[in-house]
């Protein structure tokens, strides 16, 4: 290997090396903050922890912690369900079915992922409050499912651009119609795919703050876990270590639904992505 060879390796190492610590050592200030009792703000910081638990203790003593927890999993849960129900039928019919209004109705599905869901929050507002689903599950469901619908049906379409339609012609000659075709023979195929889907809403509904804190911030015994965090603020100060430590716990389920089902979500986004 030339010097020159050499020497840009290495460079390009310690970039990586660099790029690694720099988006690894906000998750390691969260947990070691989560760990240290010292003041926030006291100088010298402190880069190592002390390895106190006061924080965890404090958050799992803290009044509707796995109040927010359960209501964070009962959001994730309808919308999902009603996310990938949607999202099957919508995909299916944009794909089976070739039209110019369906041309046009991929590209506004596309486009409307690509705007920024601040712009999406005074409207909803506004309309779920003539519907009166203002501070309540079913209001914050539809929102989630507004925000993560566009995207569920752009990947669940793209998987089934990747199944052959012989598959549903045979099943139709067989007896099928073409919905029962679509269910009992597409659908399962599909599996890798709508785990994929449901993990993306998932972690949508548990990292969404703005619709939660607009349409349920009347009754604190509604709130999801990302309105829960604001808990730990008080009038005049903030208790950091509490705080740091309910977002680790908050960071910890994701990554360890993630952890398990890895697999699958990988297959299913490598499966989508087969046709456009």
């Amino acid at each position: 290997m030339k010097s020159e060879d050499r020497a840009f390796s290495t460079f390009r190492t310690i970039f990586i090396i660099i790029l690694v610590l720099i988006a690894v050592f906000p998750y390691y200030w969260t947990i070691n903050m989560s760990l240290t009792e010292t003041k926030t703000y006291s100088m010298p910081p402190s880069f190592l922890p002390e390895f106190s638990f006061k924080g965890f203790l404090t958050v799992f003593h803290k009044a509707g912690f796995f109040t927010w927890i359960i209501n964070t999993l009962l959001v994730a849960a309808f919308t999902v369900a009603c996310s990938i129900l949607i999202s099957l039928n919508a995909a299916y019919s944009l794909s089976r079915y070739k039209s110019r209004f369906n041309s046009m109705l991929k590209a506004v599905i596309l486009g409307s992922r690509m705007m920024p869901g601040a712009v999406l929050i005074l409207p909803t507002y506004i309309m779920f409050r003539y519907l009166n689903l203002i501070n309540s599950y079913t209001g914050l469901v539809l929102a989630n499912i507004l925000f993560s619908l566009p995207l569920s049906v752009w990947m669940l379409k793209g998987f089934i651009d990747g199944l052959p339609v012989e598959l549903e012609e045979v099943a139709m000659c067989d007896g099928c119609s073409r919905l029962g075709a679509f269910y009992r023979v597409i659908v399962p195929l599909m599996v890798p795919g709508i785990a994929a889907v449901s993990l993306f809403i998932v972690n949508v509904v548990w990292s969404e703050y703005f619709f939660a804190r607009i349409l349920v911030i009347l009754d604190k015994s509604k709130w999801v876990f990302s309105l829960g965090l604001t808990a730990f603020e008080g009038q005049f100060d903030i208790d950091i270590q509490g705080l740091m430590s309910a977002v680790v716990i908050y960071l910890i389920i994701p990554v360890t639904l993630f952890r398990f089902t890895q697999r699958a979500f990988i297959k299913g986004i490598a499966s989508g992505g087969v046709k456009g």
